[in-house]
């Protein structure tokens, strides 16, 4: 210590307790593997938590200008401006190797558990996906096998529920129509064989009446003769297939026996007429097309008619259109009964005197819509008292291959 004459009149001595630097640096030795020196700026040993060792150790330590391995540790050193203290830090590294062994296992059990719970997400992702596809290739599987009831369920609301929907709407729509096929094909089965019996009755009569007329013949029952012939002809003609096409003539042979029969049989006071024109003879018409116009004549028109009944059928060719026409003078109808019979939109069949729906006309009707179509039809012109017109439209094809005339 000085004065202010800068003489020396004593010594000023400080003590530090440890405790003052250790406190302080504890963070660098709390491992008790590290070690710290601190020198002041004479590069005097201030602290050392290692006291045992070497000076020659401590002489290199304090001349320290840069990291540096020694006695397997890593020394550091760092020096403050304001004291000029400087501080060594070395660390052991045995311990930076147990630190990197310890920072490893925990990488490698975190990556470990990053791909264990990665995995159960994809597993549970790809299952919630495959789900659906499983049980569309299930569904799938059991429609091949024919089991068109099979429906899959519906998990989610994506693309795969529009899938399944469709799957669901498709087996639905696919075993419908099978089981209409098959009940159609069930009724075509047995309508042919209600057809089959029903052509039994016509042929064992056709024989009977063969028979019969030949009988009546050789009796010289002439009359009576030809009227068993012409019913038995009416027989044969009826036992053809619906769906075989006839002529002008054939169809016309057929309402001269049907008239034949009315005549001997039923009108005693009827007179009948029937034309056609030679171009029209060969062409082809629907086989049965004329008898229920003719036979509606004799059920309504003259069925309250007594005497002076005339029936007359034409045939022609207009425009590249056949027309045949049934014209009678019986007792007409009004437009109500013209608009049931041609099958009018809302309007019911009419009825006939037993109560029962008069079906021959309308059948007539509804063939040609069916096998024809637009714009061949039925007309009827009709006057109360006065009379009634049916009028055939039907296509001209003219069959050349039959020939003949009607007389």
């Amino acid at each position: 210590m000085k004065n202010s004459a800068l003489n020396t009149y004593g010594v000023l001595v400080m003590a530090f307790d440890e405790s003052f630097f250790s406190g302080s640096l504890k963070e660098l030795t709390k491992n008790g593997e590290g070690e710290v020196y601190l020198f002041n700026k004479n590069n005097e040993l201030l602290f050392s938590n290692s006291p045992e060792s070497s000076v020659d150790k401590r002489e290199r330590l304090k001349n320290l200008n840069q990291t540096q391995l020694m006695d397997n540790h890593l020394f550091v050193q760092a020096q403050s401006k304001v004291t000029s203290f400087k501080l060594v830090s070395g660390t052991s590294l045995t311990a930076i190797q147990s630190k990197n062994r310890d920072l490893f296992q925990k990488i490698v059990y975190s990556g470990l558990i990053s791909i264990l719970l990665t995995s159960v997400l994809i597993v549970l992702s790809t299952s919630n996906l495959l789900r659906p596809l499983k049980d569309l290739l299930q569904g799938l599987r059991k429609v091949r096998s024919g089991d068109f009831d099979t429906r899959i369920e519906i998990r989610t609301k994506d693309e795969l529920a529009y899938i399944g929907e469709s799957f669901n709407a498709m087996a639905e729509q696919v075993g419908r129509l099978i089981k209409e096929v098959y009940l159609t094909q069930l009724s075509e089965k047995e309508a042919e064989l209600k057809a089959l019996q029903a052509q039994l009755n016509p042929h064992f009569l056709h024989n009977m009446f063969n028979e019969i007329y030949w009988k009546l013949y050789l009796q010289d029952e002439i009359e009576t003769a030809a009227l068993i012939a012409a019913i038995s002809e009416m027989l044969k003609y009826s036992l053809m297939p619906v769906r075989t096409l006839t002529t002008v003539r054939e169809e016309f042979q057929q309402i001269r026996n049907y008239l034949k029969v009315q005549k001997e049989l039923f009108e005693t006071d009827l007179e009948t007429i029937i034309q056609a024109d030679d171009d029209v003879l060969n062409g082809q018409v629907m086989r049965s097309l004329l008898q229920p116009l003719v036979e509606n004549v004799f059920m309504h028109a003259f069925r309250n008619k007594v005497s002076h009944k005339v029936l007359l059928i034409k045939a022609s060719s207009r425009d590249g259109f056949l027309e045949i026409e049934v014209t009678d003078n019986g007792c007409g109808m009004d437009e109500v009964a013209i608009s049931q019979i041609l099958g009018f939109q809302g309007s019911s069949l009419p009825q006939r005197s037993d109560g029962r729906e008069s079906l021959g006309v309308r059948s007539v009707v509804r063939r040609i819509e069916l096998v024809y179509g637009t714009p061949y039809r039925l007309e009827i012109n009709s006057v109360i008292e006065s009379g009634t017109t049916m009028r055939l439209i039907l296509p001209f094809v003219n069959n050349v291959e039959t020939g003949g005339s009607v007389a």
